[in-house]
């Protein structure tokens, strides 16, 4: 696990006790570079959005597995249940390249046909880009790997996946009513880097700082060279004049460097007033220049994060709780990619949930394939198998039969479960 990862976990830790829908596990490759969603097609705020909702549904969902439910998207996020259900004002994507006499003929058609559906609201229009284009970037995104030597590396690919699968469906929601919903499964790349590549940032955060332009995604971009720097036992960064112009859109030719770096103190007043960072500002020359437009951001340090830093023995002590708590997430997800490879059929049913604890308490079953998940979960933290892996393996297919709930079985506090189960619980219960 690398140093990063130790900080990503603290954060974590810390960020539990402040709320469940506070702080959220966040793909590296939307926080380094925060230009990401300019190239996708469609909504691209609500794309960003939906992602950041994908992200937080995960963490109650180690099957990879959800419901969305536009609704409950609605109330974690700005967007009305209206303006999501409204018809977009762009092209819909579904009938991208079609001339506007084929468009209109093809909509009359659905009107006509209770069996045919396009995706034309605002919501779907974004849903259809997010399955069907995958976030792509000319920059590139990258997905945490780990060769057959322990050797941890990251793959450079030109598109993001993010569903596996996508579907929509209909429930009953009252007699005569029926209820939109859209069933999904992530993709292995997403889930990877959710439990590797991440930065730990607040949802919350991120949603206060909506209104002033620009000023959420240059809180991302702190928070990530934040996590970065302190992982080299370092408190300070120093960002570029120019990419946090970029940023705030502040180089449209409309304002001059004194009036840009007026916009920019606005902007991280703004981030220290509405976020969790807790910093003060600085302004240096550059080489070669007679003015201060280099701006240095001191963070200020929490009583933990000064202990862990300066005491060799804090700080093993911190590394071990925090290799174990990756291990148990990567654990998690080596199960349930073990029980989707063995039992497909148990994995794709609503009773997904009983029947992977049914399998898990049953040594009986695919004993030799749960054996392998755990190696790989082991190999995949901590980059070598050893003998002492043995011997707790062991132990948990030993103590595996008494455990009766997935908070039991994974060593997890049962909020990593409880409430993407008890949502999905009731949708299906309805239908």
């Amino acid at each position: 696990m690398t140093e990063n990862q130790n900080i990503n976990s603290l954060m974590l830790s810390q960020a539990s006790q402040l709320g469940e829908d506070t702080f959220i596990r966040y793909d590296q490759n939307f926080t380094r570079n925060v230009f990401v969603y300019s190239e996708c097609k469609g909504d691209k705020k609500l794309i960003e959005d939906i992602i950041l909702y994908l992200s937080l549904s995960y963490q109650y969902n180690y099957f990879g597995y959800g419901i969305f439910d536009p609704a409950h998207f609605s109330e974690k996020t700005i967007h009305t249940l209206k303006y999501l259900q409204n018809k977009t004002k762009g092209e819909i994507l579904q009938l991208e390249g079609y001339s506007p006499e084929k468009v209109k003929m093809v909509l009359d058609e659905e009107k006509k046909n209770p069996h045919m559906r396009i995706f034309k609201s605002n919501l779907e229009n974004a849903l259809y880009s997010i399955a069907t284009y995958g976030i792509t970037t000319v920059s590139g995104m990258e997905v945490w790997n780990v060769n057959s030597q322990g050797k941890r590396f990251n793959t450079k690919i030109k598109n993001m996946k993010i569903f596996d699968s996508f579907e929509i469906d209909y429930i009953k929601d009252r007699p005569g009513k029926d209820k939109i919903i859209y069933r999904y499964t992530l993709s292995e790349d997403f889930i990877t880097n959710m439990s590797h590549y991440y930065t730990v940032v607040s949802l919350e955060s991120k949603g206060k700082l909506r209104k002033t332009k620009g000023a959420g995604a240059l809180y991302l971009r702190m928070a990530q060279l934040r996590s970065q720097e302190k992982a080299k036992g370092n408190n300070r960064i120093t960002l570029d004049f120019t990419v946090c112009c970029n940023i705030l859109g502040l180089n449209d030719g409309k304002y001059d460097k004194p009036n840009q770096k007026k916009r920019i103190n606005a902007a991280f007043k703004k981030i220290k007033e509405l976020s969790e960072l807790n910093f003060d500002v600085d302004w240096t020359k550059s080489p070669n220049s007679n003015y201060k437009y280099v701006p240095l951001i001191t963070f200020e340090l929490t009583d933990e994060e000064q202990k862990i830093m300066r005491d060799p023995d804090a700080l093993e002590l911190f590394k071990k709780e925090a290799k174990s708590n990756i291990f148990k997430q990567i654990r998690i997800h080596e199960m349930v990619k073990m029980f989707k490879h063995v039992k497909p059929f148990d994995y794709y049913t609503d009773r997904r949930i009983s029947l992977f604890t049914d399998w898990m308490n049953d040594n009986g079953q695919n004993l030799k394939e749960k054996q392998l998940a755990y190696d790989n979960s082991i190999f995949k933290t901590y980059g070598k198998l050893a003998r002492w892996n043995d011997a707790a393996k062991a132990a948990f297919f030993r103590l595996i039969k008494e455990r009766r709930t997935l908070d039991q079985i994974f060593e997890v506090p049962e909020s990593c479960f409880k409430e993407s189960y008890d949502f999905i619980d009731k949708i299906e219960l309805k239908n």
